[in-house]
């Protein structure tokens, strides 16, 4: 039988996977990105060769959860946990490590100097939450998440943060204009928008200094992304009765523009495949995704 762990015995430091890495070709559809609100988005068309996740655990749902579970299967050659709250469980692969959140208003401050890319303004519950992280990337789900604005779907600063450049002003200057959205497909319900710094205007244009990303004018620096439904926000809305808002993230553990992995890097995608994967193999109780404006 499962064995619940105590928080206390969770891992908090990830290990490298030397497997080979998985290559797979597949379209992105390029879409700009938006300032503040965050408009339609038409599902993707392009199709990868992902295929679904080999970690899904098809068992009964645990009935009456009050706080977030994590459960080992005994049995396993290979130790394999599971998360498990009110709302969502879902398998963790186990080369991916759990990130212990603090029982804080907002627990994902704590985590910004390992994992800088990451905003801790958008407030979950206290403690809840899924972070999990491989090679320094993390995978953060949190199927109760606030804003700090009004904006519908919440704006690039709440939920990211471009560690480099000092002030938010900067940062909203930086990616309005350069850095790209490249869509992917991850079920019927979500998309995963890969985000990636272009100098779509030339080196010389304002905004690209602003970002200092001068020495990276020909590569394709993968920055993070975000999991979203067809409206395409950061912060997106789920479906039922009093369900609150949603954020899911992947992001790296660069600090300067130097550390950015390339777009195509393999053990890059293999990262993404995974995080889709997972992402993919959620099996909700209550309150998905919205998949549609209109079905909230």
């Amino acid at each position: 039988m499962p064995t619940t762990i105590k928080s206390s015995q969770i891992p908090t430091t990830s290990q490298g996977d030397n497997a080979p890495p998985i290559s797979c070709n597949f379209t992105m559809i390029e879409r700009c990105p938006k300032l503040l609100p965050k408009g339609a988005l038409a599902f993707v068309t392009s199709i990868c060769a992902f295929g679904l996740s080999p970690y899904v655990r098809v068992q009964t749902p645990a009935t009456g959860a009050k706080s977030p579970q994590y459960k080992s299967d005994s049995k396993s050659s290979a130790a394999r946990l599971t998360y498990e709250d009110d709302q969502i469980r879902v398998s963790i692969p186990p080369d991916w490590k759990v990130v212990r959140l603090e029982h804080t208003e907002r627990p994902y401050d704590a985590l910004r100097d390992k994992y800088p890319a990451i905003n801790g303004q958008y407030i979950p519950a206290n403690g809840g939450g899924l972070a999990i992280t491989k090679q320094g990337y993390l995978l953060t789900v949190l199927p109760v998440s606030g804003q700090v604005s009004g904006i519908r779907g919440g704006r690039f600063i709440e939920v990211f943060s471009i560690p480099w450049l000092g002030s938010t002003d900067d940062e909203q200057t930086c990616m309005g204009e350069n850095l790209r959205e490249y869509p992917q497909p991850v079920n019927r319900d979500l998309i995963f928008v890969n985000l990636i710094f272009v100098a779509r205007y030339g080196p010389d244009r304002e905004s690209w200094r602003t970002c200092r990303m001068g020495s990276l004018l020909k590569e394709r620096p993968w920055f993070g992304g975000y999991f979203t439904t067809a409206e395409g926000d950061y912060i997106f809305r789920s479906n039922g009765v009093d369900c609150a808002d949603k954020t899911y993230t992947l992001t790296g553990p660069a600090k300067v523009p130097a550390d950015l992995p390339n777009a195509d890097d393999p053990s890059l995608q293999k990262i993404i495949g995974e995080a889709i994967d997972i992402v993919a193999s959620i099996h909700y109780k209550r309150c998905p995704p919205a998949r549609f404006p209109d079905s909230h």
